[in-house]
């Protein structure tokens, strides 16, 4: 394969960062085990196939599949190589809370669209009825997974993380946005924004704004009626002077 032909950069996938920040928002050196793990078993299906003088024979493949200087390579080999056993078990283990992490986002977002400035303490309601165990529970994993709740929320919205370049400036764009709005969106006689501030930011390339439309996140009616509200419904524009609201789609 040319080495100047363009493909997959799989040390620089700003897909591989974002998947990172949502599994482990609160926890740096898991975070950087997690990417080092990933690119380890990338690294993996070359390395045993290598000695020392065939791998120096190979540059060019080499510096296309991970993006670097070959003479870079052989720290970045031994970190993955040191960090992969420390993610064995965790990987997957921050979905299913980090979706209500983007949760605790989209439902203001949809309340405020029918007028309503609703935070944490409504969404807990919403989802605990009472129960204070589950109560605790929920604000424990937002507790952990708040950094990364924009992003979340735009996994959501677009089903997952992106497959293709359109896509990942769409994501990008849309996470960011909802990570601006969070954070300066105070619910109704809150002293506090609805997201903390978080360093998770992945910035997008070019940051435009975007729409989706709020049926594109699903939650159960049930939960919208215990907070008075209607399924959601109608687009929303994010744009860099805040949220816009159309009233059909």
């Amino acid at each position: 394969m040319d080495a100047d032909q363009k493909g997959p950069n799989v040390v620089d996938d700003p897909r591989l960062h974002m998947r990172a920040a949502m599994l482990f928002p609160s926890d740096q050196s898991k975070r950087e085990a997690f990417i080092a793990g990933t690119i380890g078993r990338a690294l993996g299906s070359i390395l045993p196939e290598l000695d020392s003088e065939s791998k120096q024979s190979i540059p060019a493949e080499i510096a296309f599949a991970f993006g670097r200087a070959t003479e870079r390579l052989d720290p970045l080999i031994a970190k993955a190589l040191e960090l992969k056993r420390k993610i064995k078990g965790n990987i997957g283990s921050g979905i299913f809370p980090g979706e209500f992490a983007g949760v605790m986002l989209l439902l203001p977002l949809a309340a405020l669209f029918q007028g309503k400035r609703i935070g944490r303490n409504a969404v807990y309601r919403a989802f605990c009825h009472g129960n204070d165990g589950a109560r605790r529970t929920l604000q424990h994993i937002w507790a952990e997974y708040s950094p990364a709740a924009h992003l979340w929320a735009a996994s959501l919205i677009c089903d997952g993380l992106p497959e293709d370049e359109k896509g990942l400036l769409e994501f990008t764009c849309l996470a960011e946005f909802l990570r601006m709005w969070g954070t300066t969106f105070y619910p109704q006689n809150a002293d506090e924004p609805l997201q903390p501030n978080t360093d998770l930011i992945i910035r997008p390339i070019v940051l435009h704004a975007v729409e989706f439309d709020l049926r594109a996140f699903e939650i159960d009616q049930d939960v919208m009626e215990q907070i008075g509200l209607a399924a959601p419904s109608g687009l929303v524009r994010l744009t860099s002077e805040g949220v816009f609201f159309a009233s059909e789609p």
